[in-house]
């Protein structure tokens, strides 16, 4: 609940804001755990999140705290802790991996051409990055 008053300072009138805050008990294992990450990471978590996070560790501790030991491997272990627990990582029901990249797509064209590695003429060649290449020399062409 957040309540304006007014304030009166040397004949000027202030308005300020005081804020009661429920404060919630947190588990030492908890508070331990979110200020590793964020010494960690180059961000820090909003105070709006905890709520969120205090909820994934009454879940489940334990997960909770192997996830946030794995996650210290990254680059940004807070962002990167949130992403599994957002997957269900901590609860042991997922396992987590990472998407992999997505290859290029090779152009299908196809046709009458020259081979650029064994310079033999065929009709079934590929024309790849604007040279021809057989089908057996197809995957030395540039990606």
């Amino acid at each position: 609940m957040v309540v304006m008053v007014e304030k009166r300072f040397e004949g000027r009138d202030i308005l300020s804001s005081s804020t009661n805050t429920t404060t919630t008990t947190e588990p030492p294992g908890f508070a331990a755990t979110m200020s590793k990450l964020e010494r960690l990471s180059p961000s820090r978590l909003h105070p709006r999140m905890k709520p969120w996070y205090l909820k994934r560790y009454r879940e489940n501790p334990e997960g909770f705290e192997v996830t946030a030991e794995e996650s210290l491997e990254g680059r940004n272990p807070l962002g990167l802790f949130h992403s599994k627990l957002s997957a269900g990582l901590h609860l042991g029901l997922v396992a987590w991996a990472p998407s992999p990249p997505t290859p290029k797509p090779k152009p299908d064209v196809r046709g009458q051409g020259v081979c650029f590695v064994c310079e033999q003429p065929f009709d079934d060649a590929y024309l790849i990055a604007g040279q021809w290449y057989c089908p057996s020399h197809e995957s030395l062409a540039p990606a």
